[in-house]
């Protein structure tokens, strides 16, 4: 029997259809870490240029918690993960907001964080990049959170954006083990010591693409 006279369904059919399957597996697998290759990058640089110049060290954590130190004996400390997905760039990107917005530290907490929030987002719009669902509804949980605990002084409002952004939070949606960082779920682990003598002065630390990629 010919090629051409081989029925529909014999061996040499279903031989060419696993090698044709295999190679479109292949192709996918090679696109998929393109992609994810293409993402990091963007990552990295859109982290880059939006390190303010007053981070004059940056510290690698390998969760999703972050710490801003804008003031006091640390001053200038940024500990974030390390801004190479959506998720950690996020987080990166919150704690680079305080050192933006909130120098001089004289805002409500609740004012600062949420100011931090939409920060974060805005700028990774703006870069294309989409923010990851799991944030949002961590950020308007945090916000959540933070409210319940605002004691009210006689003639304080909060302002009602403030408020319904909490407002949407679901509690209980996101896990203990998955939660991220926030100043009053991790301020017992803060990183509190580092070396003033090493890292004193120098800014380009934070724009260093070896510290991102090593």
């Amino acid at each position: 029997m010919t090629a051409l006279e081989r029925r529909p369904g014999s061996r040499g059919d279903i031989t060419a259809a696993a090698q044709s399957k295999r190679v479109c597996g292949r192709s996918w697998r090679g696109e998929r870490k393109s992609m994810e290759l293409t993402m990091r990058e963007r990552c990295i640089k859109v982290a880059l240029e939006n390190t303010p110049s007053n981070v004059r060290c940056v510290r690698i954590r390998k969760d999703l918690s972050g710490l801003a130190e804008t003031s006091g004996s640390d001053a200038g400390l940024l500990c974030a993960p390390r801004p190479i997905t959506r998720r950690a760039l996020y987080v990166y990107l919150h704690e680079c907001a305080h050192f933006v917005l909130h120098a001089d530290g004289k805002r409500p907490r609740y004012v600062e964080e949420y100011e931090a929030e939409q920060w974060a987002h805005k700028i990774m719009r703006v870069a294309g990049i989409p923010v990851p669902r799991a944030e949002t509804r961590q950020a308007k949980e945090n916000i959540s959170y933070i409210l319940r605990g605002v004691k009210r002084k006689k003639g304080r409002r909060i302002d009602p954006r403030i408020r319904a952004f909490g407002k949407c939070a679901q509690p209980g949606t996101t896990s203990a083990s998955k939660r991220r960082r926030t100043p009053f779920h991790a301020a017992a682990r803060a990183d509190s010591a580092w070396s003033r003598t090493e890292s004193h002065g120098k800014k380009a630390s934070a724009r260093s693409i070896a510290l991102f990629n090593s």
